[in-house]
């Protein structure tokens, strides 16, 4: 490739990356198991799980044991180790029910993607909360970190 070829593959690279993200926080709130498995790469690492397959099984208990969600994504930063592979940083919100409580946390995902086929996927996510609480807690608690 040449230069001017290099560059639009980046930005276009930074715009696939951005939708991924996306789709990660969509298929998380649909409860979307095969589309959540979808977006890692085949030995992905997601926290201490090995792989696509464990994943997927580990979200899909999670899906089971929590009610509605929306994640929603803020800043994404991305560097480019080489043309199909990349490390980013991500920040978030998510709010999500468990029976009847609602939960709130802002979230700090770091991220490994990969270009496999054409196709950019995360080879490694993990999450740290920044803080993580019941919704009635949110103003006592504001400010401090809950792991």
């Amino acid at each position: 490739m040449n230069e001017l070829e290099q560059r639009i593959d980046r930005i276009e690279s930074r715009q696939e990356i951005g939708d991924l993200v996306a789709a990660y926080c969509a298929a998380v709130d649909a409860k979307n198991v095969a589309a959540l498995g979808a977006l890692f790469a085949e030995q992905a690492h997601f926290g201490d799980l090995r792989g696509r397959k464990a994943i997927a099984e580990f979200f899909s208990g999670w899906m089971a044991e929590w009610g509605p969600s929306f994640h929603y994504p803020h800043a994404i930063t991305v560097e480019f180790t080489s043309a199909d592979v990349a490390t980013g940083a991500v920040t978030a919100h998510a709010e999500q029910k468990k029976g009847d409580e609602v939960w709130v946390m802002a979230i700090r995902y770091s991220d490994e993607y990969g270009r496999e086929g054409g196709r950019w996927r995360f080879t490694r996510r993990d999450l740290e909360y920044v803080y993580r609480l019941r919704a009635q807690d949110y103003a006592r608690f504001f400010g401090e970190v809950r792991r």
